[in-house]
């Protein structure tokens, strides 16, 4: 019997870059009916604010 292939696991934690200089996240609302968005911001926007 032969290997034809090899899975790996490693732990991840997915968050914001650090280092310096890196971007910030970006936030953006979406409606789940007619699908229209906020747009991507680096200002945090909750749901209710972007239709306006």
């Amino acid at each position: 019997m032969t290997v034809r292939s090899m899975i790996r696991h490693a732990d991840r934690t997915v968050g914001p870059d650090r280092v310096p200089g890196a971007p910030g996240p970006l936030y953006e609302a979406e409606c789940t009916t007619c699908r229209e968005s906020s747009g991507a911001t680096e200002r945090p926007i909750t749901p209710e604010d972007w239709p306006r």
